[in-house]
């Protein structure tokens, strides 16, 4: 990698609630993998609460998001004391699109890259890994009133989801019986 991902500033980490980690995961991967030929403020979540507004006209950068998520059939679940933990993969559509004249050329080195192990090891280290890359595409669009350079290029990641989940267990309920068993077996309300 060129460009060490613990040299980002914190400044260029955003994204949308709950999307947080992905976004910064994905954020630095990126930059990782493309290294100098992008400055990390030009790396950026596709959606944000504070909209930071487009580059100038000839400044290339990127926006990313996550566009679709397919999980598999169902989690694996497992319980000890008052907690549950489910496992689970989950494939996700991710639409890296690169604007400016050097679009074309950056979205080819994310795709070429990321066939390097050292270029994919933040992924690994956060229970992600590239399935493929699905296609690139040069899609003009109007910023600002011009017309510019847009290329996407959709990469499938599959992801191992854990979440953590607080229960309370039978015993731990507290629970009033009002009432008893008669002659015959049956409950009578008291």
């Amino acid at each position: 990698m060129s460009q060490s991902v613990e040299n980002i500033p914190s400044t260029a980490i955003s994204g949308v609630e709950g999307n947080l980690a992905l976004d910064s995961i994905l954020q630095k991967w990126v930059i990782g993998v493309i290294g100098d030929k992008i400055e990390g403020q030009f790396v950026r979540p596709r959606w944000q609460y504070v909209e930071a507004g487009y580059p100038d006209i000839g400044v290339t950068w990127c926006s990313f998001a996550t566009r679709e998520s397919n999980p598999d059939c169902s989690a694996t679940v497992l319980y000890k004391n008052k907690q549950a933990v489910s496992f689970r993969h989950e494939e996700l559509q991710v639409v890296f699109s690169f604007f400016g004249q050097n679009g074309w050329e950056l979205a080819c080195d994310l795709r070429d890259g990321l066939e390097l192990w050292q270029n994919r090891l933040i992924l690994l280290q956060n229970n992600m890994d590239v399935i493929v890359v699905e296609r690139m595409d040069r899609i003009p669009e109007l910023v600002n009133q011009q017309w510019q350079n847009r290329v996407d290029c959709t990469i499938r990641l599959r992801r191992n989801s854990v979440r953590q989940f607080t229960m309370d267990t039978i015993t731990s309920v507290k629970v009033n019986i009002n009432g008893e068993v008669n002659e015959n077996g049956s409950w009578i309300e008291c």
